[in-house]
């Protein structure tokens, strides 16, 4: 499980609270959007541009936390849609791999073990 916190551009941080998948099903973050400043098409609009994102694998996990760059399973070989995994307590910051806004509706969310 992970909480996820967002950033959207011209707004206060907006807390998505806590994202729980299946292992091995990715779920899309905007999925957990909500009618807030800045965001249309509440999870279904391909363009949800936000400055930065964070998230926070919970202290409790057991398993991983992956963020991912599609709705496939994470690629644990060739890292090819991994953009970041998390151990129990750790966070994932977007600002440590771009420079810029992005598509939030392109960020997906896996777990290693379901429910921990």
């Amino acid at each position: 499980m992970a909480q996820t916190t967002l950033f959207p551009l011209q707004s206060n941080p907006y807390p998505l609270g806590v994202v729980a998948p299946t292992a091995g099903t990715p779920l899309r973050l905007t999925n957990y959007l909500t009618a807030v400043a800045g965001f249309t098409d509440v999870g279904l609009s391909q363009n949800q541009i936000v400055e930065l994102f964070s998230i926070q694998a919970l202290p409790g996990n057991t398993g991983n936390v992956y963020v991912l760059n599609s709705s496939a399973a994470a690629d644990l070989t060739n890292y090819s849609n991994v953009l970041g995994i998390l151990t129990a307590g750790s966070v994932f910051n977007s600002k440590a791999y771009t420079m810029g806004p992005l598509n939030f509706y392109n960020i997906w969310i896996d777990v290693g073990t379901t429910g921990a």
